[in-house]
């Protein structure tokens, strides 16, 4: 579990699964680096979680655990000052080796970063859908993976995207090439 605390830290807890009990929380990003929102939080692997947030000078930072490493990464931006408006983001993965986010940046459109370019870093964000054409708030995205039903209907390996358009109205935008 993940939140943004009272100090804009960001918070992490763990559940055992042999007494059902919840961890002492502690933080994975010091007082002062988020903005008040939502976390996004996906698993590419077993032993790999991602966690997304807005931070507090509006930019879109991450930080990672990797069982092997037993430590949560220094949280590092994707995308810089000023490219996010506070609230929801999304996350999704479609393979261990693809990451996607989503954010509602600072002009309404619609933004994404994606991970791993060709040289394994994260390539640089860019809009999925124009200025204005969002409201901060909400974002979700889902990654269709290769089903019968998927299949049938000719929708296999899409990642579909949502918001509150400009007139509230939900809006979605689809890339049909995972």
């Amino acid at each position: 579990m993940f939140w943004v605390g009272a100090d804009a830290n960001v918070t992490t807890t763990t559940r055992s699964p042999e007494t059902g009990r919840w961890a002492t929380p502690w933080p994975i990003a010091e007082a002062g680096w988020a903005s008040r929102g939502a976390i996004a939080a996906v698993t590419r692997a077993a032993d790999h979680v991602q966690v997304f947030w807005i931070g507090s000078d509006h930019n879109v930072t991450t930080t990672y655990w990797l069982g092997t490493e037993g430590a949560w990464a220094e949280p590092f931006p994707i995308a810089p000052a000023d490219w996010a408006s506070p609230g929801a983001i999304a996350a999704v993965t479609s393979s261990p080796e693809r990451l996607e986010v989503f954010w509602v940046g600072s002009d309404r459109n619609v933004t994404t970063a994606i991970w791993p370019d060709e040289a394994g870093h994260w390539v640089a964000p860019f809009p999925v859908a124009g200025r204005e054409s969002s409201q901060p708030g909400a974002i979700a995205a889902v990654a269709r993976k290769v089903g019968f039903i998927a299949y049938m209907i000719g929708t296999a390996n899409h990642l579909d995207t949502f918001w509150v358009g400009p007139q509230n109205n939900i809006t979605t935008s689809i890339w049909p090439g995972l």
